[in-house]
């Protein structure tokens, strides 16, 4: 089983609660539900009227603070003991993660570990899949927005299988894929990394919310974060983009369908916090900050000092 080592307590809690919710899932499930509080229903029928209004002051105040989700939190296990089967899709943040450019594309490492540490638990489950699925093992498609992170997935599962982490049939059950080459796929389970997380970009085309949410026979957990939109909302050229982000999370967050992990932004992995990181860190840089409010010189969006709360 291929899982973090060790985690912050909080942390440790909140990995169970997410394999929980996904196990409960698919003990009880014949097919998610397809009502109107479903998102991917959502997302194809009201889209377009919530998209063309913009944030009002409250929300935009609401969504800066950083204990927005520690004030609306609440347990997955409460989520649990609802009537239903449970949620069929999830939003997972890593607050502060930082994407980098590859070429003329974008990768994540703090999303590659992430994903495949889950990926490795759910295959090594146990459980069976949904419809045309049914009553074989579970089968996962991992979606990135960009190529170059297909790319970074890819290698890494080859490393782990080289490692004995990973088994080697592994790719039988398991596809990465660009959004554009998915078209058509299905999955049992269907992670969605969005990868960038301080600019909302061509991520952000509304279509590719809805062909990221439709992807699922049983569950979808999408890897977003708030720094996608939070500072783009009175820009002209972004408002549309920024505020179709904003609804996929905020629908996820009215309903505690968001959960946030923790992890070292100094060496981009998940074994320890940035708080209790001991080794020595060099900010010094040439890069260009990538928040729209800074701008400056010498650090980056991960180490932006006035965009902590992100």
């Amino acid at each position: 089983m291929f899982f973090p080592e060790c985690h912050p307590s909080s942390d440790e809690e909140m990995e169970e609660e997410l394999q929980t919710v996904v196990h409960n899932f698919f003990c009880n499930a014949d097919l998610p539900s397809r009502t109107a509080e479903d998102p991917r229903e959502f997302m194809l029928t009201a889209a377009a009227d919530y998209l063309a209004r913009e944030l009002t002051d409250d929300e935009v105040k609401e969504l800066s603070m950083s204990d927005l989700w520690h004030r609306n939190r609440r347990s997955q296990h409460a989520v649990l003991q609802r009537h239903d089967v449970g949620p069929s899709c999830l939003v997972v943040e890593i607050p502060g993660s930082q994407s980098r450019k590859a070429g003329t594309s974008q990768i994540n490492k703090i999303h590659k570990a992430w994903i495949l540490e889950h990926v490795g638990n759910i295959l090594d489950s146990g459980l069976t899949g949904l419809g045309e699925n049914s009553g074989k093992p579970v089968n996962i498609l991992v979606i990135a927005l960009y190529r170059a992170q297909v790319t970074e997935l890819l290698m890494e599962i080859k490393s782990l299988i080289n490692q004995g982490r990973f088994s080697k049939d592994i790719l039988t059950r398991l596809k990465v894929k660009t959004l554009d080459d998915a078209q058509g796929d299905e999955a049992d389970i269907v992670f969605v990394d969005y990868v960038a997380v301080n600019h909302p970009g061509f991520t952000a085309e509304s279509f590719r919310g809805t062909l990221a949410l439709t992807r699922a026979r049983g569950m979808t957990i999408l890897l977003l974060n708030r720094g996608t939109f939070v500072g783009y909302e009175r820009r002209e050229e972004s408002i549309e983009r920024s505020n179709h982000l904003f609804r996929i999370y905020n629908w996820h967050a009215s309903r505690q369908l968001v959960q946030r992990f923790s992890g070292c932004l100094h060496y981009e992995i998940l074994d320890h916090v940035t708080s209790e990181c001991k080794g020595a860190v060099d900010y010094s840089t040439e890069e260009v900050c990538e928040h729209p409010s800074c701008g400056k010189k010498g650090h980056n969006a991960a180490t932006c000092p006035t965009r902590r709360c992100i």
